[in-house]
C-alpha cells in the first residue's frame, strides 16, 4: 500500500511540475473547457492549481502554503506567462494588414467590392484563413454588411474592427478613393504592429525576470525546508501560519504591483453602427 501511495504522490508531483512549467511558459497542454457566463476556463489551469496545492501540502503540511500555491498557480499564467498569446495577436494583426492590401490591390483593378472580397478571402493569410473562409461562404448567402459584421465578430481583433468598418463604409456608401483609404489603413495597422512588437519585447524581459524571481524564492524555501527544517518549525503553529499568511500576502501584493507596471492598456474597441433603417 505504501508503494502505491508513494507512486501516486510521485506521479502527482511529476504531473504538477509539467503543468506548472507549461503554465509559466504560456503553453496549453490540455483542452479548453468553456462555461457560459464564466469565460474560458482551461483544464490545465485548474489542474495546475489543484496539483500545486496538493504538492505544497504534502511537502510542508501547511494549509496556508497549499492555498497560496494553488492561488499562485491559478494566476501565475497571467503574471509570468501569456507570451504565446501576445505573439499570436501580433501575427493576426500582420495577417489583417496583409489581407487589407490584397483587397486594395484587387479593387485597384476595377473589381467590384463584393467580388474583391470573395477572391481575396480564398487566398487570405494563413493566420486568419478560417475566418476568411467562413466569410467567403456567407457572402453568397447574406448581404455584404451582415457578412462583414460576422467577420468582425470572428476576427475578434481591434485591427479587424477598423478594417470591417472601412469595408462596410465602402460597400454601403461608396468612395472615390477606396484603394488609398485601404492603403492608409494597412499602414496604420503596420505601425500598430511595430509598436506592439517593441512593447512585447519589453514584456518578455519582465516575464523572464518574474520567472527567475519565483524560481529563486521557491528553491530557497524548499532548500531551507529540507536542509534547515528546524528554522521553520515556528510556522507549524497557528500563530506561525498567520505570520506565514502575512508574508505570502506581501509577496502577492508585490507581484500584483509588478503586473500592473507591465500591463498594456488597449484602447476601447468599436464596430460599425447598425445599418438598419431607423424610423
Amino acid at each position: 500500500m505504501n508503494a502505491v501511495i508513494t507512486a501516486a504522490v510521485a506521479a502527482g508531483i511529476g504531473l504538477g511540475v509539467v503543468v506548472v512549467l507549461a503554465g509559466l511558459r504560456g503553453t496549453q497542454v490540455l483542452p479548453t473547457v468553456r462555461a457560459e457566463g464564466h469565460g474560458g476556463v482551461t483544464v490545465a489551469r485548474l489542474g495546475a492549481s489543484v496539483v500545486a496545492g496538493l504538492v505544497g501540502f504534502l511537502l510542508t503540511g501547511w494549509p496556508v502554503v497549499a492555498a497560496g500555491l494553488a492561488v499562485g498557480a491559478w494566476y501565475g499564467t497571467s503574471l509570468v506567462g501569456g507570451g504565446s498569446r501576445h505573439r499570436d495577436d501580433i501575427e493576426r494583426a500582420k495577417a489583417i494588414a496583409k489581407w487589407t492590401r490584397l483587397v486594395r490591390d484587387t479593387i485597384s483593378g476595377s473589381t467590384a467590392i463584393q467580388q474583391a472580397l470573395e477572391v481575396t478571402a480564398l487566398v487570405g493569410p494563413r493566420a486568419i484563413r478560417p475566418e476568411l473562409s467562413a466569410f467567403e461562404s456567407r457572402l453568397r448567402q447574406m448581404p455584404i454588411a451582415q457578412a462583414l459584421e460576422l467577420l468582425r465578430r470572428d476576427l475578434d481583433h481591434a485591427d479587424g474592427d477598423l478594417v470591417v468598418v472601412c469595408l462596410t463604409s465602402i460597400a454601403t456608401e461608396g468612395t472615390d478613393d477606396a484603394a488609398a483609404l485601404l492603403s492608409r489603413l494597412a499602414a496604420a495597422t503596420d505601425s500598430n504592429v511595430r509598436l506592439r512588437e517593441k512593447t512585447e519585447a519589453g514584456r518578455a524581459g519582465f516575464r523572464t525576470s518574474m520567472r527567475l524571481l519565483i524560481a529563486t524564492i521557491v528553491i530557497g524555501v524548499v532548500g531551507v525546508r529540507f536542509f534547515f527544517g528546524a528554522l521553520l518549525d515556528g510556522y507549524s503553529t497557528l500563530v506561525g501560519q498567520l505570520w506565514l499568511l502575512v508574508v505570502m500576502a506581501t509577496f502577492a501584493f508585490g507581484a500584483w504591483m509588478m503586473s500592473l507596471y507591465a500591463r498594456l492598456e488597449s484602447p476601447e474597441r468599436f464596430s460599425a453602427r447598425s445599418l438598419e433603417a431607423t424610423p
